[in-house]
């Protein structure tokens, strides 16, 4: 808000305060005279209209008497009456206090237009220097808008970036689980490759296991066998004994029957 030529939140430089309040000064105390002035002419003329009034009556009264004021100073004798030349001094006073009044409410009219000119002139510095007050206050008023407005873009600034950085570790976040999953996810197949693994070459060695048992099985059954055979044909013939004995060594050996 304007107020006294200058915003209400722009403090006026101390200079021009200092200034202004000189200048109102100056401008209440001629108020003030050109108000005694005044009103010492308005007494003027009730005085003057009064006198007018009073010379009026005593004009009225010598005429009715036949006598005229311009025999008065000059043939003072020709009144039968004092009190007749009385009245017309006091009438001739009036008259020249009247003179008097005129030229003492003329200098007053113009003390008076001086005055008005003193003012004017006073009222044109204030307005010069409610000009010079506004556009001070417009001036700092500016710079503290275009401070106010670096301030909130910096701070609209600082939040876009604060949002970029939230956004940022979301992304981050995200990005790190994904990377766990995806390790996780590929540690579990590698493990279940390498289980699998291990589950056929346990399986291929149990197999294995398996035909060697059978092997023994088959070996023990082959043995038997022999002991069989070499007790049945023990009794009979030694020699042809010792040939098939031979022989079945060497089938053993070669691994048929």
């Amino acid at each position: 808000m304007i107020r006294n030529g200058y915003p209400d939140n722009v403090e006026m430089v101390p200079g021009l305060r200092r200034e202004v309040a000189a200048q109102r000064e100056m401008m209440a105390q001629m108020e003030q005279e050109i108000q005694r002035l005044q009103a010492r002419e308005q007494h003027l003329m009730a005085t003057n209209e009064s006198r007018m009034g009073q010379i009026t009556d005593l004009n009225a009264e010598l005429r009715k008497k036949g006598v005229f004021s311009a025999n008065i100073l000059r043939a003072p004798n020709i009144f039968p009456d004092k009190s007749e030349a009385a009245k017309e001094k006091k009438r001739t006073y009036l008259i020249n206090q009247l003179e008097a009044a005129k030229r003492e409410n003329a200098e007053l009219r113009g003390t008076i237009r001086k005055r008005d000119g003193e003012v004017s002139l006073l009222q044109g510095t204030r307005e010069i220097l409610q000009k010079k007050h506004a556009s001070l206050g417009r001036y700092y008023v500016a710079k503290i808008n275009a401070k106010n407005t670096k301030l909130n873009m910096a701070l609209k600034a600082n939040e876009k970036f604060l949002a970029v950085i939230n956004q940022t570790k979301q992304n981050q976040a995200a990005i790190t689980k994904k990377l766990q999953d995806f390790l996780e996810v590929g540690f579990l197949s590698v493990m279940n490759s390498k289980v699998n693994e291990l589950h056929l070459k346990t399986a291929q060695l149990l197999d294995t296991e398996e035909r060697i048992k059978n092997m023994t099985k088959a070996v023990v059954a082959l043995r038997n066998q022999l002991q069989i055979r070499k007790a049945s044909v023990a009794v009979t013939t030694p020699a042809r004994e010792n040939i098939n004995a031979d022989e079945e060594a060497m089938d053993f050996e070669s691994g048929t029957d």
